[in-house]
């Protein structure tokens, strides 16, 4: 079992607005689009995922604009 051993900080202030530990079931919003599908890959347990995004597309995330696909593994 790996276990974090430091105290998170942030280091990027101007852009960069708070840091906090979440329970995955218990995401924040609103939530960076790339950053909410890798946790939701990661979740499904995917091997590898595909995340795009089309011009006009929100930065946050959307459900309603899904695209995350799931990739078989080896």
């Amino acid at each position: 079992m790996r276990r974090w051993a430091w105290t998170p900080q942030i280091l990027e202030p101007e852009v960069c607005d708070g840091m906090e530990w979440f329970p995955l079931d218990a995401l924040p919003e609103p939530m960076v689009a790339y950053c909410r599908a890798g946790l939701d890959a990661y979740r499904a347990g995917a091997a590898v995922a595909l995340h795009f995004q089309e011009p006009g597309d929100p930065i946050g995330h959307d459900p309603a604009v899904h695209r995350l696909r799931l990739l078989p593994g080896r």
